[in-house]
């Protein structure tokens, strides 16, 4: 068990799934049947993106130059990760998450975005 203490959560704005997917490299068969992709904080802002089946993890390839395009599409929302999950049993999530720096790659275990992630 982790407990990690955070802000209260914020929840932004909501994003198209087409861009949510082009950010993952993902085809739109992927998206979650009901479950939209949205900024979320807890401190930092991150972008969740739901999946429809846990398998679509390990197909992500992860756009930066999307993910850029899309942050100057969102003005004000000072991004700093991008969470793509997928629901593998009631409570339980898989997850990948990525910086909006190429450099700092993908961070899995990253406390900033693990907040984002629970609230959502």
């Amino acid at each position: 068990e982790v407990a990690l203490t955070q802000n209260p959560a914020v929840f932004g704005a909501v994003v198209d799934r087409a861009t949510a997917l082009a950010i993952a490299g993902l085809p739109p068969d992927c998206a979650h049947p009901t479950l939209v992709p949205e900024w979320v904080s807890t401190g930092m802002p991150t972008l969740v993106i739901p999946l429809a089946a846990p398998a679509d993890l390990a197909r992500v390839a992860f756009d930066w130059r999307a993910f850029g395009a899309a942050l100057s599409a969102w003005p004000g929302v000072p991004a700093f990760n991008c969470y793509i999950c997928a629901a593998t049993a009631p409570g339980h999530w898989a997850a990948r998450c990525f910086g909006e720096d190429p450099a700092t790659g993908e961070d899995p275990a990253t406390g900033s975005a693990a907040g984002p992630l629970g609230a959502y």
